[in-house]
C-alpha cells in the first residue's frame, strides 16, 4: 500500500487539461444552483413575512363574517305583512 502511494506521489503522470475543465464547469454550475436556490428562499421568505403580516385583518373579516352569517340564523323570522 505504502508503495502505490510512494509511486502516485513521484509519478508524473496527471490530470489532463480536459478533465480539469469539466471540473471547473461542474464546480460553476454548483455554484450557480446554489445561488439560485438562496434567491428563490429569500423570496419565499419574503412572501411569508408579507402573508403573516396581512393574516390578522383577514381573519377579522372572515370572523365578521361568520358572526354577520351566524346572527342572520339565530334572529327570528320576521312576520310576513
Amino acid at each position: 500500500m505504502l508503495k502505490k502511494i510512494k509511486a502516485k506521489l513521484h509519478g508524473n503522470a496527471g490530470e489532463s487539461i480536459a478533465e480539469t475543465l469539466i471540473a471547473t464547469l461542474i464546480a460553476a454550475l454548483a455554484l450557480v444552483m446554489l445561488a439560485g436556490a438562496v434567491a428563490s428562499a429569500a423570496r419565499i421568505i419574503t412572501d411569508s413575512r408579507k402573508a403573516i403580516e396581512k393574516y390578522p385583518a383577514e381573519a377579522e373579516i372572515v370572523r365578521e363574517g361568520w358572526r354577520n352569517a351566524v346572527a342572520d340564523k339565530l334572529a327570528p323570522p320576521t312576520p310576513a305583512p
